[in-house]
């Protein structure tokens, strides 16, 4: 896409607004490398090209981009491809890969993918080319990822309405849970077992901590949630939060093969 170009710039070094998010992630890379063995940073932000956009915007775009990188990965472009199909799936889509059929600014053309959602094109990932880091101040390969959430937008088509549901004028009440979990067990899975048992008085499942390390076995994690639960009719008395407490305790055991270790 085409830059453009300030009329009127703040200074000689801001003459044209920025392609790519990229440059600005590889300068935080290079500091934080110089502090961190592992950086994994992502930003949401606007990306401007005559034409890169549609509609009221034509020459700018919402995009989320991202970079990877860790002293002695040679392999960086498997974490933010990993990382781009997490967040596609976050949203709700399952994303395929393919070699890219045209070079990309500043990644090497043989580790880089387009990421399609059917046949919507809707980001990019690929290991940036050694010169582009260098510059940056970054010592070990970097990986990066962009996505067009304008894109994916327009892919779910027309927002469906919201309805107003007035708050209720009962007191909530918040019960925590810690777990034996393994290592492996997302907290989306979760969640979503203590969700479901919560059923209608559930209404937030919120991670409150992770914890690894003693009493707990190696590839084993202490997990603790906090789930609020409250009813539109009626204060919540001590049997229906006992009774409810038992039932997302029991559900989060039976469907995750977690382990009750504590509840308050």
């Amino acid at each position: 896409a085409q830059r453009i170009t300030l009329a009127h710039p703040l200074s000689s070094e801001q003459t044209v607004m920025r392609l790519s998010l990229l440059p600005t992630l590889l300068e935080a890379v290079g500091r934080n490398r110089r502090h961190l063995d592992a950086v994994a940073i992502y930003e949401v932000g606007k990306r401007y090209g005559v034409g890169v956009g549609a509609g009221d915007t034509p020459d700018e775009t919402v995009v989320v981009a991202g970079c990877c990188a860790a002293a002695g990965d040679e392999t960086p472009f498997y974490a933010a491809r990993d990382a781009a199909l997490a967040l596609l799936a976050g949203l709700g889509f399952t994303a395929t890969a393919t070699a890219r059929s045209a070079p990309a600014a500043g990644l090497l053309p043989s580790r880089t993918v387009d990421l399609w959602l059917g046949k919507r094109l809707v980001g990019t990932v690929g290991e940036v080319a050694a010169e582009s880091r260098s510059r940056a101040g970054c010592p070990e390969r970097v990986a990066t990822f962009t996505v067009d959430l304008e894109a994916v937008i327009a892919i779910q088509g027309e927002a469906k309405p919201i309805t107003h549901v007035m708050p209720s004028r009962f007191q909530a009440t918040v019960r925590e849970f810690t777990f034996d979990a393994p290592e492996d067990l997302a907290f989306a899975d979760i969640s979503g077992a203590a969700s479901h048992a919560a059923g209608e008085l559930g209404r937030t499942v919120v991670l409150k901590d992770v914890y690894r390390g003693a009493p707990y076995a190696t590839g084993r994690k202490a997990v603790s949630i906090a789930v609020t639960l409250q009813s539109d009719e009626r204060t919540l008395a001590d049997a229906d939060l006992a009774k409810t407490s038992a039932r997302i305790a029991e559900a989060v055991v039976r469907r995750t093969g977690a382990t009750l270790v504590g509840k308050a």
